[in-house]
Order: structure tokens, then sequence, then C-alpha cells
């Protein structure tokens, strides 16, 4: 019995120590878990800082370290957006052409694109961005002249203002990277973060034009290697109510080609420059593989194009609105201000060059036995010294007290103002803001590629403000492309050929992107679109 009772001692002591251990492996489960948990969160958190600043590095602004020629130094001419400038004599007026079209780029911290929680468009959106700054340049033409050019004032004026608000990364805006996203997602099947191809950018921005209340232009994309002449006049022309004649939209029309493999064939690259001399092109969408560039024009064998692959910060235009308005009521008080405190500063500097002189010639005279002036240094608390005599021989010390302050230097030389100071102050502030954003929507300088370099894949776009535009750009199309080159980019005819099917677009414009739309978002491999889409020349 008693060894019975020592058994059942040993089994049930065992088993509580059996489970203490079970215990306390679970325990020690449950902390390496969440150890495990929390480094791995940190560790993630600190890989997706670490990508972020090294996206932010790659796609930072370095055309103020760019030291090159804007353009080469020959006697080529210059095409840009078909109007034809010399590389001797017309630099200046080629940087003002350049930096006065609107530049689109990647932006950053935006609100959200529907339900993908996207507030960048860095990595994936330049397509997207080049799409706007073609769109953006038409309107430009069609609402400023071609001939308009941009200041540093020019956000003031308000049509070069709605233009851009047309753009802003808000949902509300009809051309925004949001509306282009979820258009795309929406009928061309390209979930938010997917990088688009030339077509499906061209296919999504005709779609919203054609929502667009403002009813500014059409886009007619001529598909499958062919121009038919009277399908594109067809969709830009309006009926007339009550008998009156058909009107005319301006026009911008878009040929998605594909130049070759997966190069451009060298026997297309004549044929391109002719396009981009015409005075009616817009450019082309293109650029290298996986990096979308807007093509302004040419030079020698080299395109120029805008580079979307800079990531600025999202500028709110709304704001704009308000400055505007109080700028407006005081300008001529904020320019006199200006005026004046640049008048000061250049005193300022005259009067240091007058002492540095003075110095100058006091050492001078040093150096002949004649002593030099004395230098005396001295803080906010000491006490001034005047002079009694050139050769500083003698100095009066004078309390600072009987002195004028440097307050009340400034103080006196400030004008009085309509304006109270701090008000005054502030407006300027918010101008200079304002100045500094609509800054970076302008390039400083174009980039030059080989034309040979680009993706085959691209499109070109011409715009035609007026029915004789059309007419004119059709006739030049014959004489100077299908009737000179052996193989010309596109065919161009008068209507559909009974071979060809007529496209079929069930949900044309019928879907609207909502808030719904981009819950099944995915980031995927970007690439040009298919193939499939193109026909091979």
């Amino acid at each position: 019995m008693e060894y019975s009772g020592y058994r059942q001692y040993i089994a049930s002591a065992s088993g509580a120590i059996m489970e203490m251990a079970s215990s306390a492996a679970t325990s020690v489960q449950t902390a390496a878990s969440a150890t495990y948990q929390n480094v791995t969160d940190s560790f993630q958190s600190h890989c997706a800082s670490v990508a972020e600043k090294l996206m932010n590095y790659k796609y930072q602004d370095r055309s103020l370290l760019d030291t090159s020629p804007l353009f080469p130094d020959t006697l080529q001419p210059i095409y840009i957006l078909g109007e034809k400038w010399s590389a001797k004599h017309d630099l200046e007026e080629l940087k003002q052409i350049v930096q006065s079209r609107i530049w689109f780029t990647y932006r950053k911290d935006f609100p959200p694109i529907g339900s993908s929680e996207c507030k960048s468009d860095q990595g994936w959106g330049c397509m997207l961005r080049c799409g706007q700054m073609l769109l953006a340049s038409c309107l430009m033409d069609i609402h400023l002249s071609r001939s308009w050019r941009w200041t540093s004032e020019s956000w003031d004026q308000p049509q070069y203002r709605n233009i851009l608000k047309k753009f802003q990364d808000k949902k509300s805006a009809p051309y925004s990277i949001h509306q282009i996203s979820l258009m795309g997602e929406s009928v061309e099947k390209k979930p938010v973060g997917t990088w688009f191809g030339p077509n499906t950018v061209l296919q999504v921005l005709r779609k919203l034009t054609r929502m667009d209340p403002c009813n500014d232009l059409v886009i007619h994309v001529a598909m499958d290697n062919t121009l038919i002449v009277s399908e594109a006049k067809r969709a830009s022309l309006i009926a007339g109510e009550n008998g009156e004649e058909a009107k005319w939209r301006p026009l911008l029309l878009c040929v998605t080609l594909r130049l070759g493999l997966t190069e451009i064939n060298p026997v297309y690259i004549n044929g391109l420059k002719t396009c981009l001399s015409l005075p009616q092109t817009q450019g082309l969408l293109g650029g290298r593989p996986n990096h979308a560039l807007y093509i302004l024009g040419f030079v020698e064998n080299e395109a120029i194009y805008l580079d979307p692959h800079v990531t600025q910060p999202y500028v709110e235009l709304e704001t704009w609105e308000g400055v505007s308005v109080l700028f407006r009521e005081n300008e001529g008080q904020i320019i006199r201000n200006r005026a004046q405190r640049n008048e000061r500063m250049s005193q300022d500097e005259e009067e240091v060059e007058n002492d540095e002189r003075r110095d100058d010639e006091g050492r001078s005279a040093g150096d002949e036995g004649v002593p030099a002036p004395h230098k005396v240094a001295r803080t906010s608390d000491s006490p001034r010294f005047r002079r009694t005599d050139s050769t500083g021989a003698d100095l009066e010390i004078v309390e600072s007290e009987s002195l004028p302050q440097d307050e009340e230097i400034s103080e006196q030389m400030n004008p009085e103002t309509e304006l109270g100071q701090q008000v005054e102050d502030d407006l300027e502030k918010q101008v200079e803001l304002v100045e500094r954003e609509d800054m970076t929507f302008h390039a400083s300088r174009p980039g030059r590629i080989s034309i040979d370099l680009l993706d085959p894949s691209l499109s070109l776009a011409f715009l035609c403000k007026t029915e004789e535009d059309f007419d004119n750009l059709c006739i030049a199309l014959q004489d100077k492309l299908m009737s000179v080159e052996k193989t010309p980019l596109f065919e161009m005819v008068l209507e559909r050929p009974a071979h060809m099917i007529f496209p079929q677009s069930p949900c044309d414009i019928s879907v609207q992107p909502d808030e719904s739309t981009g819950s099944d978002y995915e980031q995927i491999e970007r690439k040009y679109d298919s193939e499939e889409e193109f026909e091979i020349i």
C-alpha cells in the first residue's frame, strides 16, 4: 500500500511538472511569436521606408545640376510642336517655348485613388502623366494660343489656372490621375497602379473628354494602322439644331503605331520627323521601354521630350483662387513694396562696395605712412563709435542709446502701406508660395534622346482646331508622307474599307468611375500594351 501511494505521488508530481513545462513552453512560444511579429513589422516598415527614400532619390529633379547645352550647336533646324527654329539664333525663344508647356510629373501625398489607397503614382504613372501633358498642350493652344508664354505671374490668369485645375490630383478634376486610373480599371481592365501603354491612355482620355461638360475638344484614335478620314470628321462635327450647319469641335487626332518588334525600324524614322514637322502636330506619346516620355519635336536625329519621372509634392490649386483675389486688390502696393525693397538692397550693396573701397584706399594710405582706419568690432550691446577725423586718428565714443537703433532705421525706411504690415507680409509670402508651386508645372530644360532608341509602341498626335486645319493636315500627310515615303507610317483612306470590321464599343462612355472602383487593386509588372493592340508594320 505504501508503495502504491508513493507511485501515485510520483505520478502526480510528474504530471504537475509536465503541465508547468507545457505552460512555460506555450508562454515562450507566444512571447516568441509576438517578438517575431514585432520584429517583422518593424523590419517591413523599415524596408518600406528605405524603398520610399530610394524611389524619391531616383525620381528627384536633377535638371538644375545639368550643365550640358539645352540644344546642340548645329546648323540643322529644331522643330518644336511643328514650328521651325534655329539652334544658333533662337535659343532664348526655344527655352521659353519648352518652359511654357505644362509639365506633369509624378506627385505624392495626394488624396487616395479610390479604394486602392494609392497616394502617389511614383513608378507607374508616367504614361498617364504624358497623356495629361498632351491633352493640356491642346487645351493651351485652344484657349491661350500657341504664342502664349509662361511667366512667374501666369498663375494669376484665370484661363491658365482653369486648365491646370482640370488635371489636379483629386477625383473631382475631369482629367486627374484619379479619373484616368479609375476609368482604365473600369473600362480597359487596368488595375490602379498598372502601367499604361500609349493606346490605353488615349482610349481612356477619349472617354473622359466626352464626359467633360466644357466640351473643349474631341479625341479620335485611329487604329489598325489606318486613318479613316470620314470617321475622324464625323467624330468632330456636332449636328446643328433647327437646320443649322454642323459645327466643328477642336479635334485631337491620334494615330497609334507599332514600328517594329523591339526597336524602331530605321525605315520609319524619316516619316516620324515629317509628322513632327507639320504645323498641326502635338508631338507623340512614346519613350524608352517602361519609361514613357512626351516627345515635343526633334533636332537632327534626337527627339526632344518632357520627362515625367520626377516626384513632386501634391499642389492644392484651390488656394490659388483666394490668393489671386487678394493679389489683384493689392497688386500695386505689393509691386511698389518689392521695388522699394529691391532698391534698398541695391543701396545696401552699393554702401558695402563703397566701404570696401574706402578700406582699400585706407590700407594703401597706411602703407605710405598714413594711419589706416581703425575697425572696431562691436555687439548689439556695445557702444558705437563716431569717427571725428577722416584718418581715423581720433575716435569719439558715443553711447548706443543716442544713435538710431537698427529697428528704428528699418522702420524709417519702410513706407506706410495701405495694408497692415503683418497682413502685407503674409500676402507676399502666399504669393511667393503660389509662384513656387506654379514653377513645379514647368520644366526648366527639355531632354533629348536618339530617335532610334525609342520604343516602337507610340502614338502620333495632331490638333485640328478647325475643319480647314484637318483638311490641310490630310493634304500635307498625302503630299509629304504617303507620296514620298516608300514605307509610310500608316495608311489614309476616305472611307472604311469593306475588309475592316467597324469596332464595337458596347460600354464606350456609360461606365462612370466611382468610389468602389479599385477594390481589386494589385501591383503587377509594368509593361507596354500587348502587341495584340497594334498591327505589326
